[in-house]
């Protein structure tokens, strides 16, 4: 019996963490052969296509919550809305 752990373990065939190894094969196969899973997971070799499907969408996540953080996403170009003006404008 299968039993799912997390996004990035599922028991049966490359059970555990991720190696770096493991998670670069995988970043290579996605960009050459896209979301065709199985094909990605005979190129990493130890992990099946749910789990490379699973940990692509974790590393991902993990990339934009940490540019989140540095505030990378700010330099966006969006522009917040100018503050009201303190008093009123001069009548001309």
């Amino acid at each position: 019996m299968q039993t799912a752990l997390c996004c990035c373990h599922w028991q049966g065939g490359g059970r555990g963490e991720w190696s770096d190894q493991e998670t670069l094969l995988l970043l290579e196969a996605v960009e050459a052969r896209g979301e065709a899973w199985p094909a990605v997971a005979a190129h990493v070799g130890t992990k099946s296509g749910l789990q490379c499907a699973m940990r692509f969408l974790q590393v991902c996540l993990d990339v934009v919550l940490r540019d989140t953080e540095r505030g990378i996403l700010d330099n966006l170009n969006v522009v917040a809305p100018p503050s009201p003006p303190t008093s009123a404008p001069a009548v001309p």
